[in-house]
């Protein structure tokens, strides 16, 4: 038989081990103890990664360059010559109201592209619907002898814009960078990117209660 003291100190570890033990279950049925209604509910109110993305206006362009009876898609950085033929094709992601408009380098108002009466889709354009620009197959945009900036500006917004739904066919200079400003100010989606692939580029732009995509693409005509 073991002395007192031993018999005491087993009794103490035997009790300390049982109540670890005990700790170590409760621990246990913790971890595994399903989550409460408010971390459900919580969870069932988190915004999905890809809300914002699910939630973009696109807008695709493509220039399409005349090279020997052939044709090859270049982007805005490119370096137009005397002579070149060149045409847009526009391809929106939801229903849009597009307007296209160019002014030549000595030039002193913005003339429209699109909508154009030569053009027999109209505004809004459907989704996916793609849009050729002049508007014949055979037709094609050419570069002049007037070197300098080609300043064209793509404007897209899913509801009319009354600055630019218009029935005239130019917008003075000063007249139009006012009311661009506007739509700038007033339209302006709180985000924007921009992809390329395929031979298109496409804007990716928030959508908000009133917005409008405003691309400016200045081409760079060389002699």
């Amino acid at each position: 038989m073991a002395p007192t003291g031993y018999a005491r100190r087993n009794w103490l570890t035997l009790a300390a081990v049982s109540l670890m033990a005990a700790c170590k279950k409760t621990e246990t049925a913790s971890e595994v103890k399903p989550p409460s209604k408010e971390k459900e509910k919580e969870k069932s109110q988190e915004i999905p990664r890809d809300a914002i993305v699910v939630n973009e206006l696109q807008l695709d362009y493509s220039i399409v360059l005349s090279v020997d009876d052939a044709s090859r898609s270049v982007n805005e950085q490119f370096a137009f010559r005397n002579g070149d033929r060149f045409r847009f094709r526009l391809r929106p992601g939801f229903e849009a109201h597009i307007y296209l408009l160019s002014r030549g380098a000595r030039q002193k108002q913005y003339t429209f592209l699109y909508p154009h009466k030569d053009i027999k889709q109209e505004n809004p354009v459907p989704p996916k619907e793609i849009i050729e620009i002049p508007g014949s197959g055979t037709d094609w945009l050419m570069m002049d002898k007037v070197s300098g900036t080609e300043q064209l500006v793509l404007i897209a917004s899913p509801s009319p814009l009354v600055e630019f739904n218009v029935p005239a066919v130019s917008i003075e200079r000063d007249e139009f960078e006012e009311r661009l400003g506007r739509v700038e100010r007033d339209y302006r989606p709180t985000s924007s990117r921009r992809l390329e692939t395929g031979g298109w580029v496409s804007i990716l732009a928030s959508r908000g209660p009133k917005t409008a995509m405003v691309v400016r693409l200045p081409l760079d005509h060389r002699l």
